[in-house]
């Protein structure tokens, strides 16, 4: 066994990371080169095997968490935070997670009617949201939304 280091064989028009390791991505997708051997491919839109990719350099210590981040395009601390994720929950946690409402609104009509009423009745924002189940903001924005129907009208 020899102490010279692998000969790069990584395919040209690639994002280098330290000594050992490469990327390449485009609109098809990714691929990362250890040394020049084939180590992680996805498909693009596969964000998934993506951030398995960058946090797999970071653990394997082939670069620094920050060139790591710098070459994957995002920041260090998001870096950090797919590790977390990876080793709370396995690859399931490295799944984007729907952003915005869960679930559908409260604010249908017939709420907005009985908050309507009972705010006109001289409860307080915050008593009528408990009454009908829902924040003090989302009474807010009913009457808001009332009124604006009003002017409208």
């Amino acid at each position: 066994m020899t102490a010279q280091p692998p000969l790069p064989m990584a395919p040209t028009a690639t994002s280098l990371l330290g000594a050992a390791v490469s990327l390449v991505e485009n609109d098809e997708g990714g691929k990362v080169f250890i040394h020049g051997e084939l180590a992680y491919v996805w498909e693009a839109g596969d964000s998934v095997t993506r951030r398995f990719a960058a946090v797999s350099l970071m653990e394997l210590k082939a670069a620094v968490a920050e060139d790591i981040a710098r070459v994957f395009k995002v920041g260090a601390v998001t870096l950090y935070r797919w590790r977390k994720q990876l080793t709370a929950q396995g690859v399931a946690g490295l799944i984007l997670e729907q952003r915005g409402p869960k679930c559908p609104s409260r604010l249908n009509e017939k709420v907005i009617t009985e908050i309507v009423v009972l705010r006109e009745s001289g409860m307080s924002l915050q008593a009528v949201g408990d009454a009908v189940g829902v924040s003090e903001f989302s009474v807010r924005r009913a009457l808001a939304l009332t009124k604006e129907r009003a002017d409208a009208a």
